[in-house]
């Protein structure tokens, strides 16, 4: 609660607008940082056409970036893209299904994905009203994994 309110009673530092654009006006963004991000974009939504022809006319390479910056095989973009829709229309199990047809290693590798996938899969599950079912699941699959691994 302290912690709270301690950060309740800081002031805020605010910019005003003219501030704003002439600090805006003081950044340089290199061309290459630029076409990165725009990249990045094409390559997050699954616009393959898009980042192909991108590609081609500013020589940048398909990539992502997160973390780190991570080239991307433009062939897989659309079974990528699936993977992210079946996550949005809240059908995990699919998505799931699809990443180990892409990469079996994938959720072994990054147990942070596989946790992420795991925590929308118990949201479904009460949202879908199957209470029972989401609490064995948090009992069984969830609890193990975020005891085992303290980040999640």
């Amino acid at each position: 609660m302290r912690r709270v309110e301690q950060q309740v009673l800081q002031p805020k530092h605010v910019i005003d607008k003219v501030d704003w654009f002439d600090k805006l006006r003081e950044v340089r963004v290199e061309k290459h940082d630029l076409n990165l991000l725009v990249m990045d974009y094409f390559v997050k939504q699954g616009y393959a056409e898009a980042a192909e022809a991108f590609q081609a006319e500013s020589r940048t390479e398909p990539v992502s970036i997160g973390n780190k910056v991570v080239r991307v095989d433009l062939a897989t973009l659309a079974s990528r893209t699936a993977v992210r829709d079946a996550v949005h229309k809240g059908d995990v199990m699919r998505a799931i299904q699809m990443l180990d047809q892409l990469d079996p290693q994938i959720l072994g590798e990054r147990p942070e994905l596989c946790f992420a996938l795991q925590q929308e899969r118990l949201v479904g599950l009460i949202q879908s009203g199957n209470v029972e079912e989401a609490l064995v699941f948090a009992q069984e699959q969830l609890a193990p994994k975020g005891e085992a691994n303290p980040k999640h």
